[in-house]
């Protein structure tokens, strides 16, 4: 290649570079505070029903109303954990989801998981309500790393479940 063709490849990669600089950066959705902004702002809803829709595999129309609710898991005693979800929801049916973005991995990310839907459960009723008050709670839990190593799939569906007699424990509606 002459010294023209490589001059005139250096002007055009330039060019390209300067308008790539010059166009707008996108912000990683994976970011924690990119993630809330996107899904967490009820201005978003639209968003956030089709991504849910489409998470949960159910109509959009099943999620017409949903209202987003403090993310702050209730303490009954000052010595109770703390949890901070990152996108909570609550249907028009009183079922409520959580929305989780973890990029890092923790040795304990099931139990957490599990307390954070525990939560959500056992915060539904107070003292002298009845039982059948409770809704489903979903998390959803979007990951950056295969949190599950002897499963090939990244999606996956837990339930409380008796395998040992192949039966649903209860289905919480």
């Amino acid at each position: 290649m002459g010294v023209a063709a490589l001059a005139k490849r250096r002007q055009e990669n330039s060019q390209i570079g300067a308008a790539n600089e010059m166009s707008p950066r996108m912000l990683p959705l994976k970011s924690d505070i990119i993630f809330k902004m996107v899904f967490g702002d009820t201005r978003n809803n639209s968003s956030l029903r089709s991504f849910l829709a489409a998470a949960l595999n159910i109509p959009e129309a099943e999620l017409e109303e949903i209202e987003v609710i403090d993310t702050h898991l209730e303490r009954d005693h000052p010595d109770d954990k703390l949890g901070i979800l990152d996108v909570r929801v609550l249907t028009a049916s009183g079922r409520r989801i959580d929305v989780e973005i973890q990029l890092y991995e923790y040795a304990l990310m099931p139990e957490r998981i599990t307390f954070y839907t525990c939560k959500n459960l056992t915060s539904q009723i107070t003292s002298g309500q009845d039982y059948g008050d409770i809704r489903l709670s979903i998390t959803i839990v979007i990951l950056d790393f295969n949190l599950l190593k002897d499963s090939p799939s990244y999606h996956h569906i837990f339930r409380l479940y008796d395998k040992l007699n192949n039966v649903q424990f209860t289905d919480v509606r």
